[in-house]
């Protein structure tokens, strides 16, 4: 099947702190140019400080994300593309939830909102719209740099 296909790894902190920041800085990106779900027409002070801190979230989120992935990896020695998407979506829900928190409780002030059903259409609205945009360009570095790690280890023996 295909999910059991083998899917290139590497352990390199290195390369997966490269991944981290180029990951946040596409967040910031994305949000500081398309001005997605009208962050643009936001009157917050200092509005480039407050939008990095997203691209924070997502650098931070993959890193600490990868080190558990590096847990398992030690343990089974092999990476299929299945723990590859379960390791994408889970490095994505958990930014988006980080995201919403930091949304309600800094930006917006209102932690009023801090329930289950504003949570949902929050999650829905960015996991669906914004998710989505980032799984490509996570999975497609993953496998770039896998591939590069690989190949540099086999020159050298």
């Amino acid at each position: 099947m295909l999910l059991s296909k083998s899917f290139p790894y590497t352990i390199s902190i290195k390369n997966h702190a490269f991944i981290g920041i180029a990951l946040g800085i596409l967040v910031l990106f994305i949000i500081l140019f398309f001005e997605p779900f009208n962050s643009g027409n936001s009157n917050i002070q200092f509005k480039t400080i407050y939008f990095s801190v997203y691209g924070l979230i997502t650098s931070i989120t993959y890193l600490i994300l990868h080190l558990f992935s590096v847990m398992h990896y030690s343990k089974i020695k092999s990476w299929k593309l299945s723990q590859e998407i379960i390791f994408c979506l889970t490095f994505i829900t958990i930014s988006t939830i980080l995201a919403f928190y930091y949304t309600e409780i800094v930006i917006n002030n209102k932690p009023e909102r801090l329930n289950l059903v504003h949570f949902i259409g929050w999650f829905k609205a960015i996991f669906l719209g914004f998710g989505i945009i980032i799984l490509i360009p996570t999975i497609l570095l993953r496998k770039q740099f896998a591939k590069s790690d690989l190949k540099s280890k086999k020159r050298i023996r």
